[in-house]
């Protein structure tokens, strides 16, 4: 049996209020336009997606999640909101997300380093460089859609700690993924 897996940073209830309250004001804005909003429950960091892995691998990829973040020294780390954008640009939009900024820990080092024990594993990782965002909605046009609105709405810096790494599983269904945690490593 394979299993479609994710490695993410699952985040406090009260930043996901705040983001649900952005993606309301854009459902408002875009009522006209063809886009899948994410829900509250799915909103988190994505350090690595892993696809679908094999059932045998579940628990090496735990040790190894475990083994990386104790070798990075893995210490809590604090994100704050930052600004709104989309991939790839604001005039052919396809992701519409929000982009947070670390200013304390190194979570740059400890995605990396899980990358670099994924690897000993066989698990393909992808190498570019890695980017945090979180996700509010993609659309389902082809080309993307200009929203050229995005750079005016204002976020609020607001903060949040990184307390784990946890290991993901997604679940696909046609009213949309749902996420199950089936490993959580606290960090320090």
């Amino acid at each position: 049996m394979r299993r479609r897996l994710f490695i993410a940073i699952n985040l406090p209830q009260d930043i996901k209020d705040y983001l649900i309250g952005l993606i309301d004001c854009l459902k408002n804005k875009n009522s006209d336009k063809d886009i899948k909003w994410v829900r509250a429950d799915n909103l988190h960091l994505t350090l690595h997606f892993l696809g679908y892995i094999e059932e045998n691998l579940v628990n090496d990829i735990k040790e190894q999640i475990a083994e990386a973040i104790k070798e990075a020294n893995g210490e809590k780390s604090i994100f704050q909101l930052q600004k709104i954008g989309g991939f790839p640009n604001i005039k052919r939009t396809r992701v519409i997300f929000i982009e947070p900024k670390e200013i304390k820990g190194d979570m740059n080092k400890i995605q990396k380093i899980i990358g670099e024990h994924l690897k000993k594993l066989n698990v393909e990782v992808d190498e570019r460089p890695w980017h945090p965002h979180l996700t509010l909605g993609r659309t389902r046009q082809e080309n993307g859609l200009s929203l050229n609105f995005l750079d005016q709405i204002k976020v609020e810096p607001k903060e949040f700690n990184i307390k784990s790494i946890d290991l993901m599983e997604s679940h696909l269904s046609r009213k949309g993924p749902t996420y199950e945690c089936l490993f959580k490593k606290s960090l320090k």
